[in-house]
């Protein structure tokens, strides 16, 4: 039938002149109707609190990290409707739990959850994470009416009030004030008070990172997919040690450098990794992944850990012996996996001076001290190798008490429980 209409059509040129600008008009993806339709509509339709959306990660559009922990927490609660938002992509591997209903972003359907819902999560913002639901930087939805929950996307080691995190966008201020906001301990809460402000400082509430709950779970209690890459992971491995080595995000455009290893660098690399039967796994942040280490992968001494094969870091962790990174908040989930974290710290002075900078003082936080440059590295990358690192144990217990309150497989229950209670469910 809709074949027999659009050839139709096509062979009137006068209809197809009045009805195609109509059409797009009313397609559910064009900004100025769906805006102003969602507006009107958002005042008169009642919200229900069993109605949860999910959104999608809003730059890999894979359905991971802290979002995906909180969904595994209430996928098999019959009182909740679990409404997950895709981008444009399928969801791999995925064994929907009760009531989850999978729909298009921009779909009509998608619309009427939106209007009904009580509760929102996003990872970054409701401009980033719905950013095809906007319109000229304005909200599509009411959020007076409802709990807007940011799980931002790892514990702030960097700062997050600089430009290029976007959180100053005159869009997102006037999100903040409304946001529910997820710490994992006192520390973390001043920063996320601060940075987020004029957040309520009551609506920021210290429950632990969801996604950490995916490193000390027992791994029947992961999520399928992450089941089958740790699978694919360890066969990969073999009897071979893992050492990662995941950078954060530089900006180029300020002078950000990755770090680029001599060919004398990689020898001894290669020497060090056979002396403990050893791989190292490279992993870029996703915003540096045109950075290119293929001329390094190997898949003998050199391995690709890239989001396309592993979007979840946290099999990572689960399988690795010792991460290297730098100024991530990898560097807390790994202390939060009881995992060696080496801080590679090459470029820090450009760093904390011209790009991001620190939320905390970095050498106080760290387990070990920073590695300023490969020497340092190769030096305590073969300590830790070697289990050789007992004299740092007291600093790596103090350094995990700075970031966590709780230290279970309990985040995303304690943040769904809170919900509930606020909800009366």
């Amino acid at each position: 039938m809709k074949h027999i209409f659009k050839s139709f059509i096509s062979k009137n040129p006068f209809l197809k002149r009045i009805l195609k600008p109509c059409y797009r008009f009313l397609k559910p993806e064009k900004g100025i109707f769906r805006f102003y339709l969602l507006r009107v509509a958002d005042i008169f339709v009642p919200k229900s609190k069993n109605i949860w959306v999910f959104p999608v990660h809003f730059y890999l559009k894979t359905f991971s990290d802290n979002i995906r922990a909180v969904y595994e927490e209430v996928k098999d609660d019959n009182d909740i409707i679990k409404v997950i938002l895709t981008r444009d992509k399928p969801i791999d591997f995925f064994n929907p739990g009760k009531n989850t209903v999978i729909l298009p972003m921009k779909s009509w359907k998608a619309y009427w959850y939106l209007l009904k819902c009580k509760v929102i999560f996003v990872q970054h913002s409701l401009r980033h994470d719905f950013y095809p639901l906007q319109y000229k930087d304005n909200l599509t939805l009411s959020i007076k009416k409802r709990k807007l929950v940011n799980l931002w996307h790892g514990i702030a080691v960097k700062s997050i009030i600089a430009p290029s995190t976007g959180i100053q966008h005159k869009a997102i201020n006037k999100e903040k004030k409304y946001y529910l906001i997820t710490a994992s301990s006192l520390n973390d809460w001043m920063v996320m008070v601060s940075a987020f402000y004029p957040v309520k400082p009551s609506n920021v509430i210290i429950t632990g990172s969801p996604r950490n709950d995916f490193v000390k779970c027992d791994e029947n209690k992961l999520p399928e997919l992450q089941v089958k890459q740790l699978n694919g992971l360890k066969d990969k491995l073999g009897s071979k040690k893992l050492v990662l080595y995941a950078p954060t995000y530089r900006e180029i455009n300020l002078g950000g450098k990755s770090y680029n290893f001599s060919e004398d660098e990689l020898k001894e690399l290669k020497q060090l990794l056979d002396k403990h039967n050893a791989v190292l796994g490279f992993r870029l942040h996703y915003h540096n992944r045109n950075i290119n280490y293929n001329q390094i992968i190997d898949n003998e001494y050199f391995i690709d850990l890239d989001q396309t094969f592993f979007p979840d870091m946290s099999v990572i962790i689960r399988a690795a012996e010792v991460v290297i990174s730098d100024y991530s908040g990898l560097m807390i989930d790994t202390l939060y996996a009881n995992k060696t974290i080496i801080n590679f710290t090459y470029d820090y002075a450009h760093y904390g001076l011209k790009e991001r900078g620190f939320s905390y003082p970095l050498d106080l936080i760290a387990p070990l001290p920073l590695c300023y440059n490969f020497q340092q590295l190769t030096h305590y990358l073969d300590k830790a190798l070697s289990n050789d690192l007992l004299e740092y144990q007291e600093k790596y217990k103090t350094s995990q008490k700075l970031f966590f309150e709780n230290h279970d497989a309990s985040n995303s229950k304690r943040l769904v429980d809170f919900l509930k209670k606020s909800l009366c469910l």
